[in-house]
Formats: structure tokens, C-alpha cells, sequence
């Protein structure tokens, strides 16, 4: 998002020397910050003078970079973990997606380490910034956005910053000296130029004045012999860009909104100059709203010419503060500082407890004038079986010791490491320190005792974990800009702690014909997201609590062994779970064929007895079968017998009739023939 330049350096520069003078004293301070906590830097050259006359040396017993190392483990145990949300009805298969990008760009731009040297200078010197940038060349030239830590003593802020992320500043600065030859490489377009934009007066990044007495090398900008170099400044700042808000119905009737800069919507509206179909695309569009937006603009500087203007896709500064303690401006106070005195009295202390115990060991002696030769008995006095002669009437000998130390002076030194301990945080027991507590305290009571020594830490990662959240926006924003160039870019995403890898391509589709690729929504470019870093996602766990609290859920049949086992310190996990995993195939097909087997023999059975039931079935089916034709033969029988009985009972009838016809003839024929008649 290039737009024609101006010379505008002399004005720049005078805002930026500004904001560089009023930030004096906090460089200074940063400065000392880091000399006080190499080994050799905590003492000034007169005190060590001061000591060196009094026969003491200047020793230090450092107590501030282990509660700094103790504090980055209790904050950073683990990469952060990115939650993307949508804003408004989109859908939420992109958040996801979105939640892979972040970690992809975080891996790409070792993140662990960014953020390892932005925490260490965050409780070190009170600050540490982080910076969002985008690298066409990288990654086989396919670009990519990064995370990079920058020094604090690289960025002048705005003095006028009243919030803790510094959104609220007008401008940023970041700066640094470049050496010709170094320039040369990363500008290559300005080769020629360089040499008349170098310059011999520099003003040196570190500030500190105190001797190192272990001659260790601390931030420093290590030029050419001659000083030759280029100041090289990145200017930050918030300007208004016009961007249009278009409302489309996409292929599925379904209402989009994209915003579009200036330059993206001349583009659109130029490709469709050609375009048969341009008329029913432009149909589909129901509104185009014209507005504008707070961006940022990044204005680099190389000597006194700009070689670079644009306007960043995003509207939160690139340049992401974490501080310690902020008491409402950018010159926030750190650790070592608030710890500085408490280390100076530990050292004084241990010093003159030690130059003591020198000089109760080499006793001193008083002899009068002329008693004794004083070389004779400097160079006999430490043999065991010395005789030394001298004139014992000019007087005896003085052996003078020196003065006990009070025992006070030993409890003070133990108040002085209690007192630092509390003032960081971070207790004995932190850092492994059993004594502390005692040997017979409950376990339990011990995590519970740790938990409750590393609450304080808690606001301290806080102020991490919302610079993280602008990173995570700053991400996003420039993904939605940037990616959409690379059409099916494939990435690959892995991650150690499920054991699984994932190829997932984004891109961007047509705005009128949005695509799906691999189940995702390809037009990633589209809707709005907000983000956040799980709070607690990078603090440490206690393995060994982790673990037991795995196995009672394990027991209670909450998770599987596989869960269990990923809480583990063995070695081959991979191998184990793989090996359990052909384990656990083999043991389910085993029990799917014994399944199998017992359903059979449940089958067996089921049809035996069915056959059994079939046979008796057929058994009573035939004894039925014969019974009826039994019935069948005696009810014809007894039909013929009642047919026969019938007939004879008809026949018996007949001649019963015959014979009373013939008894009545009879009767007549006689008494036809009697006489009375």
C-alpha cells in the first residue's frame, strides 16, 4: 500500500532527537541494568578503588539473574497457545484455521526464542518489545510475516505514552547503527549511495559507565575501525486511510462484506473492465460504503533519505512493549533495579566478612623498636619450627586479633536474601531450596507451598500476555493481507504435543466465487477475528502432580492409558504409542474375532436349539398329520355304519309296512269270509 513520498527527514529526525532527549536517564538506567548483571559489573570504579586500598576484594554473589532465570521458567515453560474467535456470523472453521496460522508463523519465526530475550530484557532492564514485520524473501520467497525480538535500547518510544501496550503513542522509533559493509548487503539497491550517507559521529546505544572486571563484552555497536556507518531509523506512526466496505450476495445467496483499500478497490474495478460476466457480478454487490480507517504508516529512513514508505494492514503498532512495572509512561522500572540495593549490601557484606577472616588468619604482631629484625621474622614467622631471637628488654611481643564480627552482622546478610527473595517473588523453594522448609514437610504441602510463592509471578505474565494478544491481532491482519497473493499455498502444521502433522492449503478465492479447499473456507482474507492467548498456557506444571492427576483419572476411566502416557518422561514415546497403538489394533481385532467366535457359538446354539424346536415341531406335526386321518377313517366308518344302520332301518321300516299291509289284507280276507258278516 505504496503512495508517492516526501522529503520529510529533516522533520522526522527533529522528532525523533526530541523523544531520544527525554529518554536519556531511562537509557542510562537501561544501561546499568545490563552491566549490573554481568558477572564483574556491580561495582563503580571508586568502589572497587575504595576496597582495593583496604585490602578487600569486590566480590559479588549474584541473587538477581537467578530469580530472573527462575521467573522466565515460571513464565515462559511453554510456547503460547492462540485462541481465535469470530466477530460476527462467520464461520468458525476459519477461526480454527487462523489458530493454525498463528502457530505456523510462531514456529517459522522461532517464537521461543523471541520471546525467551524480549522476557530476560523484560525483568532485566523493564522492557522488552516485540516486532511484527513482513519478509517477501523468505520462506523460498514466498513471504511470510515474523516475530522478532528488538532491543529496548533500539526504540526511542513516545514520552507521551500513557497506556501499558503503548497503543496510545503518536509515533515509534526504532533505531540502530549500521556498518557500510553490512548496509551493502541489505540494501543493495543503495550500494553507490552508502558511502556518501555514512558518517563517523555516532551515538552509541549503551550508556554505562561502570567497569567490567571480568572483561566481559556487554551490548555494544561494534563498528569499523574508521567508525564508518550508517544510521539506519524506522519511523512508526498512526495516519487515516481511506477503505471501501463492499456487501456482495455470494453464489449461494448468502450476504458477504469485504473491506477493500483504495488500491484493491481501483484493482477490483479495473479487472472488470474486460470481463463479459462484469454486469452480473456488479448486480450481486447491494452496497459500497466509503469510510476511514486508523492505520499505521512505516516510514524507514537510511541516513537522511527515505528509501521505503507504506501503510501497514493493521491498525495496532507492529512494535509491542512487555513491560514489568509501568507507572503510567514508557520508562518502566525492572527488576534489577528494585533489587539493586539489596544486592549491593549482600556483596559489601560478604566482602568484609571474608577480608575478616583473612585477617584473623595472618595475626598481626606489635614488638617494640628494635627487639627483633623485622625481615627475619617476616620470613620465619610462618614456619612451624621457627626460632626467632629478640631483645625481651626492650619489651615482649603484642600478638593483636582483630575484633569478632557481631552476629548480627551473619543474620543481616540472611534478612538482605529473604528481603531480595520477596521483593522478586521467587522463594528458596523455587529454586529447589528444601531447607528452607524442612525435611519432614508433606509433599503435598510442598506443591501447595510452591503454588502459592509463584501467584506473584502471575501478574507479571500478564503483562506478556497481552502484548501476545496484539501480536496474535497484528498476525492476522497481516495474513489476511499478505497471504492473499499466494493462491493454494500448502502449509505444513505440526504439533509435538498430539503427534499428528497436518497439510492444510489457504489462499484466497475469487470475491464473487469463493472456493473450499480441503474442507476449509479458502477466502480466509474475509470477516473479522478476535484473538487471545490462553492465560496459564505457558506457565510450567509440576510432572510429577501432572502425572498422578493423569493416572486417577486413568482410574476413574475418565481417559485412556495413550493420554496417560503423553504426561510421561519416557524417552521413545513416540515408539510406545506406536507400539501401542499396533498393540492395541491387534488386541481389538483379537477381540473382535473372540466377539466373532462367541457370536457363532450363540448362533450354534441359537440354530440347534431351533432345529431342536423344528424337529419336535414336525414330530407333533405329523402325529397331528396322523391323528386326522385317523378321525378321517373312523368318521368314515362311522359314516358307513350309520349309513348301513339307516339303510336297514329303512328296510326294517318297509317290512315293517309290508307286514302290517298283509296283517290288514289278511284281516280283511278273513272277515270276508266270516259267516256274521
Amino acid at each position: 500500500m505504496g503512495f508517492a513520498l516526501d522529503d520529510r527527514v529533516t522533520e522526522i529526525l527533529q522528532i525523533y532527537q526530541q523523544h531520544r532527549d527525554r529518554m536519556a536517564t531511562y537509557r542510562n538506567n537501561m544501561s546499568e541494568d545490563i552491566q549490573f548483571n554481568t558477572p564483574g559489573g556491580q561495582w563503580t570504579a571508586e568502589q572497587v578503588a575504595a576496597l582495593q586500598a583496604r585490602g578487600q576484594a569486590a566480590l559479588e554473589i549474584p541473587y538477581i539473574m537467578p530469580q530472573i532465570s527462575l521467573q522466565k521458567s515460571q513464565i515462559i515453560a511453554k510456547p503460547p497457545k492462540f485462541k481465535v474467535s469470530p466477530i460476527g456470523d462467520e464461520d468458525n472453521r476459519k477461526a480454527r484455521l487462523f489458530n493454525m496460522l498463528l502457530d505456523w508463523v510462531w514456529r517459522k519465526s522461532r517464537g521461543d526464542l523471541q520471546i525467551d530475550r524480549a522476557v530476560t530484557h523484560q525483568l532485566m532492564v523493564g522492557k522488552g518489545y516485540l516486532y511484527i514485520g513482513y519478509d517477501p524473501y523468505i520462506d523460498n520467497g514466498k513471504g511470510m510475516p515474523y516475530v522478532q525480538f528488538v532491543h529496548p535500547l533500539d526504540v526511542v518510544p513516545d514520552p507521551e505514552s500513557r497506556e501499558l501496550d503503548e497503543q496510545d503513542s503518536t509515533c515509534m522509533f526504532i533505531t540502530r547503527n549500521v556498518r557500510i559493509d553490512r548496509a551493502k548487503v541489505l540494501f543493495p539497491q543503495y550500494a553507490d549511495k552508502l558511502e556518501e550517507m555514512a558518517s563517523g559521529d555516532w551515538e552509541p546505544a549503551y550508556t554505562g559507565s561502570n567497569p567490567n572486571q571480568e572483561n566481559i563484552e556487554v551490548y555494544d555497536e561494534v563498528l569499523s575501525d574508521d567508525h564508518s556507518h550508517v544510521t539506519y531509523i524506522e519511523y512508526l506512526k498512526r495516519v487515516a486511510v481511506k477503505k471501501y466496505v463492499m456487501k456482495y450476495n455470494d453464489p449461494q445467496g448468502k450476504v458477504q462484506e469485504r473491506s477493500l483499500y483504495e488500491e484493491e478497490y481501483d484493482a477490483l474495478l479495473k479487472s472488470l473492465e474486460n470481463d463479459p460476466d462484469a454486469e452480473q457480478l456488479l448486480r450481486a454487490v447491494q452496497e459500497i460504503e466509503e469510510t476511514f480507517v486508523m492505520h499505521i504508516q512505516r516510514t524507514v529512513i537510511l541516513g537522511d533519505e527515505i528509501i521505503f514508505e507504506e501503510v501497514l494492514p493493521t491498525r495496532f503498532y507492529p512494535l509491542v512493549p512487555i513491560p514489568y512495572e509501568h507507572y503510567g509512561n514508557p520508562y518502566c522500572v525492572s527488576l534489577t533495579r528494585k533489587m539493586r540495593g539489596l544486592q549491593l549490601e549482600v556483596n559489601a557484606r560478604r566482602s568484609l566478612m571474608i577480608a575478616h577472616a583473612q585477617a584473623s588468619t595472618a595475626a598481626k604482631v606489635l614488638v617494640p623498636k628494635g627487639s627483633v629484625d623485622v625481615d627475619t621474622v617476616e620470613e620465619n614467622w610462618a614456619r612451624p619450627s621457627a626460632v626467632i631471637e629478640f631483645d625481651s628488654t626492650l619489651g615482649a611481643p603484642v600478638i593483636v586479633s582483630p575484633v569478632p564480627l557481631p552476629n548480627a552482622l551473619y543474620s543481616l546478610e540472611a534478612e538482605a536474601k529473604k528481603d531480595m527473595e520477596f521483593v522478586a517473588g521467587s522463594f528458596a523453594l523455587s529454586h529447589g531450596d528444601s531447607q528452607s522448609v524442612g525435611d519432614r514437610t508433606p509433599y503435598r504441602s510442598l506443591l501447595a507451598m510452591d503454588e502459592y510463592g509463584s501467584r506473584r509471578i502471575g501478574l507479571i505474565a500478564k503483562h506478556l500476555y497481552y502484548g501476545l494478544d496484539i501480536i496474535g491481532s497484528v498476525l492476522i491482519s497481516f495474513l489476511q493481507y499478505y497471504l492473499r497473493k499466494d493462491k493454494g499455498r500448502v502449509i505444513r502444521i505440526t504439533n509435538p504435543d498430539e503427534y499428528d502433522m497436518q497439510v492444510q492449503k489457504v489462499g484466497i478465492g475469487d470475491m464473487f466465487n469463493p472456493q473450499e479447499v480441503d474442507g476449509w473456507i479458502d477466502d480466509h482474507a474475509m470477516g473479522e477475528y478476535d484473538v487471545q492467548v490462553l492465560v496459564g498456557s505457558m506457565a510450567p506444571t509440576n510432572r510429577h502432580l501432572e502425572l498422578e492427576v493423569y493416572t486417577n483419572a486413568f482410574q476413574l476411566g475418565l481417559i485412556d492409558d495413550v493420554e496417560v502416557l503423553k504426561k510421561t518422561d519416557i524417552f521413545d514415546r513416540d515408539g510406545v504409542l506406536q507400539r501401542k497403538g499396533m498393540m492395541a489394533q491387534m488386541r481389538a481385532q483379537m477381540q473382535s474375532m473372540e466377539g466373532t467366535i462367541k457370536q457363532l457359538q450363540r448362533d450354534n446354539e441359537q440354530l440347534h436349539d431351533e432345529s431342536r424346536q423344528k424337529a419336535i415341531e414336525v414330530e407333533r406335526a405329523q402325529a397331528d398329520r396322523n391323528l386326522a386321518a385317523k378321525q378321517l377313517q373312523l368318521q368314515a366308518e362311522y359314516d358307513k355304519r350309520m349309513l348301513d344302520l339307516e339303510n336297514a332301518i329303512d328296510e326294517l321300516r318297509l317290512t315293517q309296512k309290508e307286514v302290517k299291509m298283509e296283517a290288514k289284507i289278511d284281516k280283511a280276507k278273513k272277515a270276508s269270509k266270516s259267516p256274521s258278516k
